[in-house]
């Protein structure tokens, strides 16, 4: 029997509201170092966005590295690492180190650079026999798969029917012909997802997602990208995203998880498995004299302060004295204050995000949209207020200037 864990999207050296999200890191590589140790997992697969950005902060670095070597030290039963490239991250930086890790346990395949099919596949054999296929598709672009040489011999009448046609005959190719379970791990938008509102779009010369009909010949899709933890097909291929260990946003949910898949000969089972919530992010809304009463009723759970949004109703124009008085007193209540709005129009902000889409106008889109990506109030101010001279212009084309 073989044990494979399944996580993405770490995103280590995140921010939000220009606040760090360093020790959720750390807890959380604490806690996946504990899981693989208690579940007695063979294999670690890591599925794209390790880090945040191309240029991670040193300490972020550091922070990886240091849990690949406790990796090596603290989990015995733990036999190999497999982890791509996401968009996040920087794919030659990520496989600047190949030479000395490939070496080791771990193995790491940043982006696609045209080498030879064998760098992207491997077949595993346990201590007891049991062998599976483990292929990798990092985050890539049209450009990537339109230089491969695959010796096309038909002609396409657009560059979407070519995209497709070349990614259908470079899987198959990665599959290969050995019957053993095999699992494909991919970074990009597969089948009917459900977005988080965290995730930055990824398009494919015109394609919202890329067909699962492409990988029948596959057992399993590991998934990242998506930070909802989600089962997008149930039948071959099995198509899942473990999404995010911690909540990259307001608008998603603090319940985080992770996949472990047991390899019985040609048996392949799923289960998931709840990551703890280390510092939950927790959105409240109610009017300045209930401050006191509705704060008590905020449920304090994890191991850090969660993280507070928090929008104060029909009081607009809240004074810099008042503004420190409230922030004094949620952290009297055990929470970090990390955005505070005042006034009627988040309000209707919040009412109007429970309507249909088309129901809203620009302006509520537009405000809506910089709530959603958490611009700090006095940059939303300048925004809003460009955004209603465009407006205006847009709207009165003739008027005076």
């Amino acid at each position: 029997m073989l044990k494979i864990l399944h996580t993405s999207d770490w995103h280590l050296g995140k921010k939000l509201y220009k606040r760090e999200r360093h020790e959720e890191h750390i807890l959380f590589l604490e806690h996946l170092i504990k899981t693989l140790k208690d579940q007695e997992i063979d294999i670690l697969i890591i599925a794209g966005d390790i880090f945040d950005s191309p240029t991670p902060p040193t300490k972020s670095l550091t922070l990886f590295y240091t849990f690949l070597g406790n990796l090596q030290k603290e989990v015995p039963n733990l036999s190999k690492v497999f982890a791509i490239g996401g968009n996040h991250d920087n794919g030659p930086l990520l496989e600047a180190p190949r030479p000395f890790l490939d070496e080791t346990f771990f193995k790491i395949i940043g982006t696609y650079n045209n080498e030879d099919i064998n760098t992207y596949r491997e077949v595993f054999t346990s201590d007891d026999g049991e062998s599976i296929l483990i292929g990798t598709l990092p985050f890539f672009r049209p450009r990537e798969l339109y230089s491969m040489d695959l010796n096309l011999e038909k002609s396409f009448e657009t560059l979407q029917e070519e995209l497709l046609y070349r990614l259908e005959k470079w899987c198959l190719q990665l599959r290969g012909k050995e019957k053993i379970p095999s699992f494909l791990i991919g970074h990009h938008l597969f089948g009917s997802y459900h977005l988080s509102g965290s995730e930055l779009g990824v398009g494919l010369s015109g394609l919202d997602t890329i067909p699962l009909s492409l990988f029948e010949n596959w057992d399993n899709l590991v998934l990242g990208h998506i930070h909802k933890p989600q089962l997008v097909k149930r039948e071959k291929p099995t198509a899942i995203y473990s999404g995010s260990p911690i909540p990259l946003r307001f608008s998603e949910d603090n319940k985080k998880k992770m996949v472990i898949y047991t390899v019985d000969k040609e048996l392949i089972n799923y289960e998931w498995v709840d990551i703890p919530s280390f510092r939950p992010l927790i959105r409240a809304q109610f009017e300045i004299d209930q401050l006191d009463k509705e704060l008590s009723k905020l449920e304090i759970t994890g191991k850090l302060p969660p993280f507070l949004e928090l929008h104060i109703l029909k009081s607009p124009g809240l004074s810099n004295p008042k503004i420190e008085e409230i922030r004094l007193k949620v952290q009297e209540k055990g929470f970090e204050l990390i955005n505070l709005y005042s006034g009627h129009e988040d309000l209707e902000i919040e009412q109007g995000a429970q309507k249909e889409i088309q129901n809203l106008s620009l302006k509520e889109l537009f405000s809506l949209y910089l709530q959603e990506y958490e611009i700090q109030e006095k940059e939303r101010k300048q925004l809003k207020t460009a955004f209603d001279e465009l407006q205006d212009i847009m709207e009165n084309p003739n008027a005076p200037s």
